[in-house]
């Protein structure tokens, strides 16, 4: 996808940005299952695919949203409040796109990587601890990723020690096949209850983890209105 939104993110739209993160399953085609959002504090962790509308009975305060309902209840709210979206990756916001196409416009206008945000800065202010990740990270095949920052001791993000083992990928599809297997909630095994409190919990720390990455840019550019990448 040849990059279409906006370069730099101002400390206004920081102050008032929709953070959003999707979880799914593998594979580029896949719509998302669930979508964390963290709004003026506020986080919510919404339920996207019908076939997990069960989890609603979980008290774990989840709703469930139509997919495409979802998409444009969150760009119509970032147009008529003048808040960007900031997401982590140019798949998410090809989804959006892909989702609700008469927003196309509207998401090259309102979409932020924080991502690239974070990339450029650590390689022009922390090179050398941005080698070492790049290192560790094709090590693993894979990129540097937003974990791989917060758990920087000088980031200041206190990051939760979640299982090493758990993918969300993985979480989401055992949530599926319990859903159709079992008549309630209820009846769901201890171990998928688990896996979904763990989910949400991953999600939260996503959104969150996020803007405080974002911030901690911010913090060390004091004389600047905004970063760019």
């Amino acid at each position: 996808m040849a990059r279409e939104y906006p370069a730099t993110l101002s400390r206004d739209e920081f102050e008032s940005a929709i953070w959003l993160d999707f979880e799914g399953l593998h594979g580029e085609e896949t719509l998302p299952s669930f979508a964390g959002t963290l709004i003026d504090g506020d986080f919510n962790f919404t339920i996207l695919n019908e076939d997990l509308k069960m989890l609603e009975k979980s008290r774990m305060g989840l709703s469930y949203v139509e997919i495409g309902d979802f998409t444009e209840r969150l760009v119509e709210r970032a147009v008529s409040e003048g808040r960007v979206i900031v997401g982590y990756s140019e798949h998410d916001l090809g989804r959006i796109r892909k989702i609700s196409e008469k927003h196309d416009e509207n998401m090259r206008i309102h979409y932020r990587n924080a991502n690239l945000l974070a990339k450029k800065f650590f390689k022009k202010n922390r090179r050398k601890t941005y080698q070492k990740l790049k290192k560790k990270a094709e090590e693993a095949e894979k990129k540097v990723g937003l974990k791989d920052y917060l758990k920087l001791d000088y980031v200041g993000y206190d990051y939760p020690n979640l299982p090493e083992e758990f993918r969300p990928s993985t979480a989401i599809a055992n949530l599926i096949s319990q859903c159709r297997k079992k008549s309630t909630y209820s009846r769901m095994t201890e171990t998928s209850k688990q896996r979904l409190k763990l989910l949400k919990e991953y999600n939260e720390h996503d959104c969150k983890g996020m803007k405080h990455l974002v911030e901690y840019i911010f913090s060390r550019k004091p004389s600047s209105d905004e970063i760019s990448h």
